[in-house]
């Protein structure tokens, strides 16, 4: 994590989303309580990565993007499409030799069912939409990838 990093993006209801209602939430404060580095997430693994998933709609890319660069995500990687056909746009903010990604996965056909899974969960510091847990396993197997798979691993570990 980026020490005093300004921000995770929190949106507000989705379907309502326009670029005067994007909300920005100090990274601690945000996830703080979700486990970064190791405590529960809301789908009940650990969590030890630094970055930052959001599944978008492709129209409110740009917005995001906007309100991310003014928060410090100044590098931004070309458009990336998986061989599953999963597209993201991804930003990095770093201080020092500290990164924090934010990756905005594009809604589209690959994670149309994961969109529709979403679901409020209430943390000590607001309410997070996430997608359900079996809607996130299928995506990590469709798309994959070992540290997708090393993921789904231990999700499924949780349920033995």
């Amino acid at each position: 994590m980026v020490p005093g990093a300004p921000g995770c993006l929190q949106l507000p209801v989705p379907g309502q989303v326009h670029p005067g209602k994007i909300r920005w939430r100090r990274c601690r404060k945000a996830f703080g309580d979700l486990g970064e580095r190791g405590g529960p997430s809301p789908l009940g693994a650990p969590r030890a990565t630094k970055d930052i998933d959001l599944l978008v709609p492709p129209e409110q890319v740009d917005a995001i993007r906007a309100v991310a660069k003014e928060r410090g995500f100044l590098l931004e990687a070309g458009p990336i499409t998986f061989r599953d056909g999963m597209e993201l746009r991804r930003l990095t903010k770093y201080q020092g030799s500290d990164l924090l990604t934010l990756d905005l996965i594009l809604v589209n056909p690959t994670v149309e069912e994961a969109w529709r899974s979403r679901r409020r969960v209430p943390t000590l510091r607001g309410t997070l939409w996430v997608v359900d847990r079996q809607a996130l396993i299928e995506m990590k197997l469709r798309a994959g990838r070992p540290q997708d798979i090393f993921d789904v691993e231990r999700l499924r570990d949780l349920d033995r």
